[in-house]
């Protein structure tokens, strides 16, 4: 950043630092991580043009799993560090100093790199991370753009007679990686060719990836997920862990109807962001591991916009299972 006056017409946004604690599978903390944000709601029309970046679905991640545990490969993980300061900033972006700090008056900062919540910032790091991949010989292999592969001959000296060892499965989350191969030398490479224009951290093989954690045994030709903790701190957090559990998650031919919902005018907002709380978390949930939970979390999610005390049962009965599984 460019400390600047601002151009007449343009106006400069405030960005704060936000604080996260990064935590392994087991709960364990790993690191402190201080960011500086930028208030993106507050971006001018013209500050920026594409927005649009595309993540790993669920379903993705999955299927690199079960390819990994069907033909023996090893799960790796990376993440890239200040992934969007890599990232040239290409329109005129202004912002003030966060906190307490001030510049002199009239003085602003302009971005030189784009930075968290900037409208552009992830689609900026998206098209840079993606154009390096493609010049390193992947081949992207779905509509969403976000898995790729590449095949062993393109980038090793060495050959393998087992055809499984052969590729990299690669699928990325803004700045997280999920890597399927079965040759580590092949790996190394990869990651030494990438540590040389972006600021790696090496996970090594895959533990734990947005929020579930992974155990992988390639003898047996098994991998496991699981979000225990998440579930655990789900919990926690709306005051449920001491619940009673249940073997089922809804109860037999269950059938939420408007008519148990509240009168307009009674509406307690307060309970109704709880309940989308609660069923966001559920949904997380059943998408990446608790399959099981589908059609429960699918009937307590049509009335998230006026829960009645029908539909908050139905919704902690979902909790109470994944508390005793």
């Amino acid at each position: 950043m460019d400390e600047s006056d601002i151009p007449p017409g343009h106006k400069s946004i405030n960005c704060c630092v936000s604080f996260k604690i990064k935590k392994d599978g087991d709960g364990n903390i790993l690191e402190y991580r201080a960011r500086c944000n930028a208030n993106g709601s507050k971006q001018e029309v013209g500050s920026y043009v594409d927005t649009f970046a595309p993540t790993s679905k669920f379903s993705c991640i999955q299927s690199i799993c079960a390819i990994a545990a069907q033909e023996g490969l090893t799960l790796y993980q990376f993440d890239v560090n200040g992934a969007f300061l890599l990232s040239e900033c290409k329109e005129r972006v202004y912002i003030n100093l966060p906190g307490k700090y001030r510049l002199p008056k009239g003085k602003v900062l302009q971005c030189r790199r784009l930075i968290c919540d900037l409208k552009q910032a992830t689609h900026g790091w998206n098209q840079m991370f993606v154009k390096w991949l493609l010049d390193y010989g992947f081949i992207n292999v779905d509509n969403d753009g976000v898995t790729f592969v590449k095949n062993v001959e393109s980038c090793l000296t060495h050959s393998r007679e087992d055809g499984n060892m052969s590729k990299i499965l690669l699928s990325i989350h803004v700045d997280d990686g999920l890597a399927a191969c079965g040759d580590e030398v092949m790996y190394k490479d990869f990651i030494a060719a990438m540590s040389k224009d972006f600021d790696l951290s090496d996970s090594g093989e895959l533990k734990w990836f947005l929020g579930g954690k992974v155990e992988q045994d390639r003898e047996k030709g098994i991998v496991r997920l699981s979000q225990e903790q998440y579930c655990n701190d789900v919990l926690k957090r709306f005051q449920i862990s001491e619940c009673t559990p249940v073997d089922t998650p809804c109860e037999a031919n269950l059938h939420l109807a408007t008519s148990d919902s509240p009168p307009l005018d009674k509406r307690d907002a307060d309970v109704m962001r709880n309940y989308q709380q609660l069923i966001g978390a559920c949904m997380y949930v059943t998408c990446f591991t608790r399959g099981d939970c589908s059609f429960a979390v699918n009937q307590c999610a049509r009335f998230m916009s006026n829960p009645g005390p029908t539909y908050i049962a139905a919704a902690k009965r979902i909790m109470r299972y994944l508390a005793g599984t």
